[in-house]
């Protein structure tokens, strides 16, 4: 049985609780664990992160916060705890404040779409930060988790990354023992929420990392070097976006009146200029990778972007605040917008409202329609699945009114899903282009439209094909290429092409000319670079309303 008279004094004092305890219900409703819970969980949360289990790890140390613990790692490895003031203020503590602002950071992000919500909850972390003067506030990793938690929430100031970024900094500069794996893995996480490769952050902590360990330690030297070409469109900050994006509840379409709601506020500084849309877009990281900043600027000069305009749409009001977010702390917000709004209500806005042409459109690893005995019940039935005939008739369209070098893009890693779609543009009209000129927008200045929509790749210093996990050249499947796609589907997908054929229905494969082993745009989803990054098979076409 829990004494509660236990439980307050080890709010006083956590050497006098009894360790025998387990958890007990506090006033403001919290259970509070007892020392040796605590412990169990926290060797619980190191054995995940030696597995680099990272998703079960920090669901484990929000399950601690939510609880009243506040942790911090520290840069030996371990993690100490304290338990939380219940009623933490800015008077209460350095301590209470770092708890405090974590609490405002996943505030925020819970209340993505509100944002008089994630404004206030902005505004108190910089008091808070402000207020502890040259003290350090936010020890271990908590300025990087406080960044994380922000992003997703669609927050705009630059003085609140700034503010956070900077007590990071002057973390990973204080740490007397250099840390390879976590400071990789913070670096990873800022430069998913946004965080130009620029900075100087991790400048800093590269250096601290080789100033720690010299030339003796290759794992420090193999970390600072990875840390110095980071940039958001690569692989491993994509993987944090997936590993977020996977622990969020798949959610219905918007409904039309939502959607035209969305639709109605969008605006661009030019829409004459061509246009890329993703419907379906996640965390918008494919069309952001395309607006990504350079290591050289803070802005976004990698790519043509100033030749085209980017649209995407999301059932997840806060995906979409996420990519928003980010597009306007790289002052892309009028050349980059993202709507929690249906597919198909954003093709049929396109059509009635985007002056300009659509240069291309992105279907890309829609969650996969429901196939009978199906163990996942959030999956859509095939009637409810995004990939509409509706849909793709609008989009078949728009493809065919901007001409014959506008282009769909569909990729999966459910190969008969990939096999669905790209048969559904078959039937309105599309076919499997061999060609990799939709492998666009590179550093250059086009003249003009026609130059933008057939330029071809130009490798130099930042061009993403050399982060590319698995490489690849971006032209169609050659019949090695084919074979060895094949190969690795086979790998995969046996259970579900096993209950396709238990309902009496033979599994499509992808078989035939027009698959690709690589990805043509060069601009990945976090899907993608996680599938990529561990090897698995994925099904890409990339169809047009002619051939040339």
């Amino acid at each position: 049985m829990c004494d509660t008279a236990n439980i307050d004094s080890a709010h006083q004092d956590v050497a006098h609780a009894n360790s025998s305890l387990f958890a007990v219900k506090q006033a403001d409703s919290r259970i509070v664990l007892c020392p040796r819970a605590i412990q169990q969980k926290l060797d619980r949360r190191s054995a995940l992160r030696a597995k680099r289990d990272f998703a079960s790890a920090d669901k484990i140390k929000d399950e601690l916060e939510a609880s009243g613990v506040a942790m911090q790692d520290q840069p030996d490895g371990s993690t100490s705890w304290q338990y939380a003031p219940i009623n933490p203020s800015p008077e209460g503590g350095m301590s209470s404040s770092a708890y405090e602002v974590g609490r405002l950071a996943r505030e925020a992000s819970a209340n993505a779409g509100n944002d008089d919500r994630v404004s206030r909850c902005a505004a108190a972390v910089m008091e808070l930060i402000a207020a502890a003067g040259p003290r350090p506030l936010l020890l271990g990793r908590l300025g990087g988790d406080a960044i994380f938690e922000f992003a997703p929430a669609g927050a705009t100031d630059d003085r609140l990354f700034e503010a956070l970024a900077s007590q990071q900094s002057a973390e990973f500069s204080r740490w007397a023992k250099p840390q390879a794996l976590t400071t990789l893995q913070v670096c990873e996480r800022m430069s998913a929420a946004g965080l130009p490769g620029s900075h100087p952050l991790f400048t800093t902590a590269a250096a601290a990392l080789r100033r720690g360990s010299g030339e003796t330690d290759p794992e420090c030297s193999d970390a600072a070097d990875a840390i110095m070409r980071l940039g958001f469109s690569q692989p491993r900050p994509l993987r944090w976006l997936w590993r977020r994006a996977v622990r969020m509840q798949k959610l219905a379409p918007p409904t039309a009146s939502a959607s035209q709601r969305a639709l109605g506020e969008l605006r661009f500084d030019n829409d004459a200029l061509p246009l890329i849309v993703d419907v379906g877009c996640g965390f918008g990281s494919s069309l952001l990778s395309l607006h990504a900043p350079t290591r050289r600027s803070h802005h976004s000069t990698r790519r043509i972007s100033d030749a085209f305009n980017t649209l995407g749409c999301d059932a997840s009001m806060a995906k979409t605040r996420f990519a928003r977010g980010v597009a306007a702390r790289w002052g892309k917000a009028g050349a980059a917008a993202f709507v929690p709004a249906s597919a198909t209500h954003t093709m049929e806005w396109v059509k009635a409202n985007y002056t300009g042409p659509v240069l291309g459109v992105c279907l890309l690893f829609p969650t996969p329609f429901k196939v009978a005995g199906a163990g996942n019940g959030q999956l859509p039935d095939e009637d409810e699945y995004m990939v509409s005939s509706v849909l793709m008739g609008a989009i078949a369209n728009a493809i065919r009114r901007a001409g014959p070098r506008a282009w769909l893009y569909i990729a999966s890693n459910v190969e008969d899903v990939a096999v669905s779609m790209r048969r559904l543009a078959e039937a309105h009209g599309l076919t499997a282009s061999p060609h990799t000129d939709c492998s666009l927008l590179r550093e250059a200045e086009p003249s003009t439209l026609e130059d933008a929509l057939s330029l071809k790749y130009a490798h130099g210093e930042d061009s993403a094909s050399s982060e590319r996990p698995n490489g690849g050249d971006g032209i169609h499947a050659t019949a090695a290429a084919r074979s060895a796609m094949a190969g690795a589907a086979a790998g995969g997908g046996e259970l579900r092409r096993a209950r396709i054929a238990a309902g009496g229905m033979q599994p499509l494969r992808a078989e035939g000319d027009g698959w690709r082993t690589s990805n043509p745009l060069d601009a990945y989803s976090e899907t993608e670079a996680t599938l990529e990054l561990d090897g698995r098979p994925i099904f890409r076409v990339v169809m047009r309303a002619t051939l040339e």
